[in-house]
């Protein structure tokens, strides 16, 4: 009983504690994050968070084939040399994604702060 009770406690402080951050940050006129109920924002949220970083991972693996290309001299070269072009194309590959991934995203424009006019 005594665990219902404090369980009880700390959501309804949790969510007082969420209504008063919400109104200060309305009355200083900052954008407000996606509600935790509202599916549809998290669902954009979690989209944006996660979108492919293709342009990372293409400079990673275009980086590690030209090094393996130009740099490795040692036992067993051709099979350095062979692995640095495979890993090169992927890398290049991924490169390419990039580019056309972010030909099809539309760009972001600056999100209009609630109530109109930004307030200074």
């Amino acid at each position: 009983m005594l665990e219902t009770v404090s369980s009880h406690r700390r959501r309804s402080q949790a969510l007082e504690q969420r209504h008063r951050e919400r109104m200060a940050a309305i009355e200083k006129g900052i954008e407000l994050p996606p509600d935790a109920n509202d599916l549809e924002a998290q669902l954009e949220l979690a989209k944006a968070m996660h979108r492919p970083r293709y342009l990372l991972r293409g400079l990673v693996l275009s980086g590690v084939g030209l090094a393996l290309l130009l740099f490795w001299h040692g036992p067993s070269d051709d099979l350095f040399r062979n692995a640095g072009w495979v890993v090169l194309a992927i890398g290049l590959a991924t490169l390419t994604c990039y580019v056309i991934e972010g030909r099809k995203e539309k760009p972001l424009s600056p999100p209009a702060p609630p109530g109109g006019e930004l307030r200074r």
